[in-house]
Formats: structure tokens, C-alpha cells, sequence
């Protein structure tokens, strides 16, 4: 795992080996371990990479890194999981190696084979910028599901391009104009989706994307822009692509997959480890780690206070049952909080999911004892873990039972019921039952009762602020391109949410925020179900795998089953949540009440000052709980504050 970052200018006009040096010194963080420049002044090609050694931790390792025969130039950032299969491949062609890790094998397999067959062949997670000698060419790469950042901007024929912003913001002269409707979606939905970015003039990079600029008529030119991987379209040679099939085969085939990805993303140097919630997603992982390898997995948790959020006493029955050496680290509100201030310079985009508090102080508390960690994200996304899928197969139902007027009457009466009342009415439920703040779940589940059809039902349950007045048809989602259009519509509401959803919330929220907070605390995490082999064989799975009788996850439940009892995952769904709501009616309420009133200008032409007044006198008298409006908002005041002011 590393950060790298570059240039390619014409006639660049300055010392182009200080600005790199200022550009890797911003990813320190990222790779603590060596920082490395390449300036071609002629050309006017600069890269730098700053370096976290997992796999071969020799200088062998160094990047930029140039191919055997000097054709290939490449900065790196990520883990290609079957390296060892690949440098077989091409040992047994007469490649030989300098060193072990798997950048070498990456760039020598694209001298041997090229870019697009290398792209095809490689499973892992990664973001890279390659660049040809022979065609004066760079190509700029990212992962199929988005686990790796990566930005640039293009613009009167300058390319500026990085791991993070951070990089771009050291460019003389950089343009920190804001992109509006970047900032309206953020508010909206708490992330920036991937097309689009915070400033006007840089783009985030799509998953599964190549971008190539070429010399041409004496200037570098963006050249060609394409999707080497989409999610639908892709066949498996395996059982999920086949009509008739048991439950038991699907199970098995999913067990061997995983198994198989988990056994791959082991492959490290240094010390390994995961993170545990004690949920299906984590539990899985961990038991299959455990099973892979000789000695006790490290598994790290955090464990809080307040009753109502803590996962730690299930995280450690797990752990108990399956044998790892597992760590906890209790925190009281005041740690949680500490962390505050620090969210502007780890996100250096903003960014307002409030578990990113949790999963910041477990990356710190991992890092301590190992460099690299696996986690259970994208299990919901893929498998059908959220309640909002749930929620579409219902919804779909009641379009065919009721006509519109009626949908909209019964939404507007049932959202008149306060979520604190909803949160009453969820506590006299059994436990097994309930559902962690199911007030704002409930209304943001009522909204989507207008809804005209499955993507305006997508788009209202993510919107934050429609209960205030904001709704956007057009929210910038990210949608399956028109090749994939008639796979996209022939899938069930639920499938067609977690296909969204893989595209939007996890690429550019989960996965967002899981990176930026372990690589502030220089630690690798990598996700077992990104595998391009689990995520295919998800998509292919039939539908009635994945949620049956109302109940989410099923195949993940079956398989896990074979691994700890039932008892030990089959609960509610918790999150990794933090009780917010009451921080801001309590020890952060006059913090943020400054921030509101200091910055309500920054926002004036997306939200009416009336609307911000209304929302934080209903959160303080209990009336609604805007605990995630309210968060929104100054997350991206501070972020204005360190980066803008």
C-alpha cells in the first residue's frame, strides 16, 4: 500500500523535482517507509511515491519502477492478490525477476502481455499511472470496485494526478474553485461520487476506468477514456452462471471462492490481522483466516460505553469461539471526539459518514501490532445486507396494491410521526427484532413511497435532506452504462439497489472512508469480497440466495453457519454507529452551533438560512433527530476551514 503522485506538462516552466518533493512529502502518511522521484524534464513527466513496504521489503521494491527492457514507467498504489500465479506464468516464458513484490510482476506482465490483457488477468485492488516510452503515452488506472483512490486534473493541456488531493493542492497556481454541484451532492448524500470531486477542475477517477494521454501536435492530449470491467455482463465458469443448481452447491462454490480470495490477501511480509465487529461479514472473514493459516489471527475491535452501540461483547464471543488473539480498545465519548479535529486533513475531500470516527480509532489501534488488515466490506452490497433492499421488495408490492394518491397520503400521515417516537416504538420490539436508529431508517424509508420508479426510490432513501425541502432527481449517482442497461432492468428492485449501491455508496463512501482512515494511520485493509471472482459470482447469484424469506444475506448466513453457531451472529444489525444525536444536544452543542452560524453562508445557495434554523431547533428540543444533517454540514465546514480558508 503506498500513495504516488505526478505530472505531465509541456514546457513545465519551474523546478519540477521540488514540486514532486512536495507532492509525496503530502503522502507521507500513505507510505512512511521510502519516498522515491522520477523527473523526464524533457518530456515533462514527473512521478513520485512514497512507499509502504508489505510485499518484499527490499529496495528490489522501489517505484517508480521501470520494466526490464525500459519501455514502462510505474507508480503504484494497491496489491495484486495473484501476483504468485501470474510470475509462474512468466517464469515460465524466460521472465526473470530482480526482486519478489508484486509490482515487478505487474509491470513485466504488462511488457509481456500489455496493458488491456494485464487489466483482464490480475485480481486485486490498485490504482497506478503507467507510462510508455515507445508511444509517449500515460495511462491512468483504477480497480474495478474503487477500493483504490485516485484524482487528476486536465487542463490547457497540464495533467496533475495523485492518490489523494492533497498531492494536486501542492501544484503552483492550483485552482481551489468549488464544483457546486459536487457540493450539493455531498450534502445530499454525505459523499462525492466518483466523475466528480470537490473542485471544479479535478475529477476522481471511475472504478474499472483507464484514462491515456498521448504527445501529440507538440502537447499532451487526453486520447482515450474507457471501461475495462462493469459489473453487470460479467459470466463466471462457475455455478452461478448455470440454471440448475442446489442451495447446497451455491453454498459450497461461495465457501471455495472466499475461501480462495481470503488465502490470497494473506500474501504479506509484514504482520497480518483483521478487524472484528462480530457481525456475518467480519466473522466470516476471520474464520477463514484462521482456518488458512498456522498460528492465532490478531483481531482488533472497539468497544464503547453507551450499551446501545457497542459490538464488542459480540465481537469477542466470535473471536473466543474461532481462537484469535483478539484486542479491544474501549473508548469513552471524549476519544471519539478527539478525533474531530483531525477528519479534515485524513479526508482531504469532504466526507460525513460519523462511523468514520470509529474506524479511524480501530486503524490507529490495529496499526499498532500490524501493517495490514482485512475487513468484511462490500458483503452487504453484494450479498444484500441492507435493510433498504428489504425495503424495495415492499414498496414494489404496495405500488401494485395501492394507487399513488393513497402511497403519497399514507407517506405523508406516517412521516408526521417524530423519528424519537418511532425509536420509542422500536424499543418495546423483542430484541432480535430491532433495528438501530430505526427513526431516521423509517422516514428515510417513508420518503421513498413518492417514488416514481426503482432509481427515484434509490435516490430519495440516500437523500439526507428531502425531509427539509432538498430533493434532486438528478443527484449524480453513478448508473450502469447503456450496454448494461437491459442486464440492469431485467434484475429485481432489490438486485438493481445493490448494483447502485456498489457503483455509489460503497465505492465512494465505504471504501472511501475505510481508506483514507487506515492510511492516515499508515495501515494496509484489504477486502476478501472485492475479489473480482466473489463480486462476479454475487452478481450472477440468484436473487432468492440472497434475501429469502425477508430474511438479508441468507447464503452468508448458511456458509458462516459451518464455520461458528447461529447464535453467536443472528442479531441486528448495528453499524458501526456513534451516538451523535445527543453529542450535539450535549457536549458538542456549542462547537457546532459556532460552526453553523460561522459558515451558513458557504451553503446559502443550496440551503435556505431558514431551513438550517428550523433543523437545529427541531434536533434540540427532540422534535426530529438531524443528527446526519447537522454532521453533514460541519464536516464540510471544517474541511472549508482547512483547506480553503
Amino acid at each position: 500500500m503506498c500513495g504516488f503522485a505526478g505530472f505531465l506538462v509541456k514546457d513545465l516552466g519551474f523546478d519540477g523535482s521540488t514540486v514532486l518533493k512536495n507532492m509525496g512529502e503530502s503522502l507521507y502518511h500513505r507510505g512512511p517507509d521510502h519516498i522515491e522521484l522520477f523527473n523526464h524534464s524533457k518530456l515533462g513527466l514527473g512521478m513520485v511515491h512514497t512507499r509502504l513496504s508489505i510485499l518484499d521489503l527490499s529496495n528490489a521494491g522501489i517505484q517508480p519502477m521501470h520494466s526490464q527492457n525500459g519501455r514502462y514507467i510505474i507508480s503504484y498504489n494497491g496489491e495484486i492478490y495473484n501476483y504468485k500465479e501470474l510470475r509462474e506464468e512468466l517464469c515460465s516464458i524466460g521472465t526473470r525477476f530482480v526482486g519478489s513484490s508484486d509490482t515487478e510482476v505487474l509491470i513485466q506482465y504488462i511488457e509481456q502481455f500489455g496493458l488491456v490483457t494485464t487489466l483482464n488477468n490480475i485480481r486485486g485492488m490498485f490504482a497506478f499511472a503507467l507510462f510508455d516510452t515507445h508511444k509517449n503515452q500515460l495511462s491512468l488506472v483504477r480497480d474495478r470496485a474503487g477500493e483504490k483512490p485516485l484524482y487528476y486534473s486536465y487542463k490547457n493541456g497540464e495533467l496533475i494526478f495523485g492518490s489523494e488531493l492533497k498531492p494536486l493542492l501542492k501544484w503552483p497556481n492550483f485552482d481551489k474553485a468549488l464544483n457546486k454541484e459536487a457540493l450539493k451532492q455531498f450534502l445530499l448524500h454525505g459523499f462525492i461520487t466518483s466523475g466528480h470531486s470537490i473542485f471544479k477542475d479535478v475529477v476522481k477517477q471511475r472504478p474499472g476506468t483507464m484514462i491515456q494521454f498521448t504527445l501529440s501536435q507538440g502537447g499532451w492530449q487526453l486520447s482515450k477514456e474507457f471501461s475495462y470491467w462493469e459489473i453487470l455482463g460479467n459470466e463466471q465458469d462457475n455455478l452461478s452462471s448455470q440454471s440448475m443448481c442446489t442451495d447446497y452447491e451455491y453454498i459450497n462454490e461461495l465457501d471455495n471462492i472466499l475461501n480462495s480470495a481470503v488465502h490470497e490477501q494473506l500474501a504479506s511480509d509484514v504482520p497480518v490481522g483483521a478487524f472484528l465487529s462480530g457481525g456475518i461479514d467480519s466473522s466470516l472473514i476471520v474464520a477463514m483466516m484462521n482456518k488458512t493459516t498456522d498460528s492465532n489471527v490478531d483481531t482488533f475491535s472497539i468497544g464503547f460505553e453507551d450499551k446501545e452501540y457497542n459490538e464488542a461483547e459480540h465481537a469477542k464471543a466470535v473471536a473466543n469461539f474461532i481462537g484469535t488473539r483478539h484486542h479491544t480498545l474501549y473508548v469513552d465519548d471524549k476519544a471519539i471526539m478527539d478525533v474531530i479535529p483531525k477528519l479534515p486533513s485524513v479526508y482531504d475531500e469532504p466526507m460525513a459518514d460519523m462511523s468514520q470516527l470509529p474506524t479511524y480509532l480501530v486503524s490507529q489501534f490495529s496499526s499498532e501490532k500490524v501493517k495490514v488488515a482485512l475487513t468484511g466490506d462490500a458483503g452487504d452490497e453484494i450479498f444484500g445486507g441492507y435493510n433498504r433492499y428489504l425495503w424495495a421488495n415492499k414498496v414494489n408490492k404496495a405500488t401494485r396494491a395501492f394507487p399513488t394518491g393513497v402511497r403519497l397520503f399514507l407517506a405523508k400521515l406516517l412521516s408526521s410521526v417524530s423519528p424519537a417516537t418511532y425509536e420509542l416504538l422500536g424499543k418495546m420490539l423483542p430484541y432480535k427484532y430491532r433495528v438501530n436508529e430505526l427513526g431516521i431508517k423509517a422516514h428515510k424509508a417513508l420518503r421513498s413511497f413518492s417514488a416514481p420508479n426503482n432509481l427515484a426510490m434509490y435516490e430519495l432513501i440516500l437523500n439526507q435532506f428531502s425531509s427539509l425541502g432538498m430533493i434532486a432527481r438528478h443527484s449524480g449517482f453513478n448508473q450502469v452504462s447503456s450496454t448494461q442497461k437491459h442486464a440492469f432492468e431485467a434484475l429485481s428492485s432489490p438486485e438493481q439497489f445493490m448494483v447502485l449501491d456498489f457503483m455509489n455508496y460503497m465505492a465512494d463512501g465505504v471504501l472511501c472512508k475505510v481508506d483514507r482512515a487506515a492510511m492516515a494511520n499508515s495501515l494496509e485493509t484489504r477486502a476478501p469480497f472485492l475479489d473480482k471472482r466473489v463480486i462476479e459470482f454475487g452478481v450472477n447469484l440468484p436473487s432468492g440466495l440472497k434475501i429469502r424469506n425477508n430474511q438479508s444475506k441468507w447464503i452468508l448466513r448458511q456458509l458462516l453457519e459451518k464455520y461458528i453457531p447461529r447464535e453467536l451472529f443472528e442479531r441486528p444489525k448495528m453499524g458501526f454507529a456513534v451516538p451523535m444525536g445527543s453529542w450535539l444536544r450535549g457536549s458538542l452543542k456549542d462547537w457546532s452551533f459556532a460552526m453553523l452560524e460561522k459558515h451558513k453562508h458557504r451553503v446559502e445557495d443550496v440551503i435556505e438560512p431558514s431551513l438550517l434554523e428550523n433543523m437545529w431547533e427541531q434536533h434540540q428540543t427532540g422534535g426530529q433527530n438531524y443528527q446526519t444533517q447537522i454532521w453533514t454540514l460541519i464536516t464540510f465546514f471544517q474541511w472549508c476551514e482547512e483547506h480553503l480558508d
